[in-house]
């Protein structure tokens, strides 16, 4: 890679005001550009939003992997120690796939600010009140941004590893946490993986290594 291009593209943000925190390049499993805009720096924590979500997928990817799930296995099988309102022969063929394309066929909206997650927030428990939601379509068969749903995979998460998808990620993704967050590894919650969180630049290279199948190197 031309590193005068990479330069002149450091300072046409700083130039124009553009608010970056970090600029992370990696090529063929090694660290070309690892720039940071003021007053942000190396090793500071950051936002993830929905990158979580990329966390949760690759957390699912691995409990399949060991044969511990199945794409294919129906939400409410997992949650058999549960009593599911509104149970009907669509939200029985719920899939995990269904969740992980977000095409649950939930009663679930993004609109209005995500009005369907500031709902399940308010609730008391989180993982029943996405499962207690009504179906609106036939899974597999409509789109709907839907971050309650990627907590629903958290949950799944945890029941098939017996352990909370937090410490699941800390244990296969070696990310590290600030002590006593429930923000820590980009998880709003011990069990909420939808959104939320803060995470260094750099602790994306993890998931990002687990997907690729690369090492990544500095320098």
């Amino acid at each position: 890679m031309d590193s005068e291009v990479l330069a002149k593209a450091i300072d046409y943000a700083r130039q124009r005001g553009i608010p970056i925190h970090s600029f992370l390049i990696v090529r063929n499993g090694y660290i070309v550009l690892d720039a940071y805009f003021y007053p942000f720096k190396d090793g500071e924590l950051h936002d993830a939003a929905s990158m979580t979500k990329s966390v949760t997928a690759t957390l699912i990817g691995i409990a399949v992997g060991k044969r511990m799930l199945a794409n294919d296995q129906p939400v409410v099988s997992v949650f058999a120690n549960r009593n599911i309102r509104n149970l009907d022969e669509r939200k029985l063929r719920m899939t995990v796939q269904h969740l992980l394309t977000m095409t649950s066929g939930l009663d679930c909206h993004a609109d209005h600010a995500e009005i369907t997650l500031r709902q399940m927030d308010q609730s008391k428990d989180w993982l029943q009140f996405m499962l207690d939601l009504q179906m609106t379509d036939e899974p597999g068969s409509k789109f709907e941004y839907c971050s309650g749903g990627m907590h629903l995979l958290s949950g799944i998460i945890s029941q098939v590893t017996h352990t909370s998808a937090l410490e699941f990620a800390r244990a296969r993704l070696a990310l590290t946490a600030s002590r006593g967050s429930h923000r820590a590894a980009g998880m709003a919650h011990p069990s909420h993986c939808g959104a939320g969180g803060k995470r260094t630049t750099r602790s994306f290279l993890t998931t990002m290594k687990l997907r690729t199948s690369t090492a990544i190197t500095s320098g």
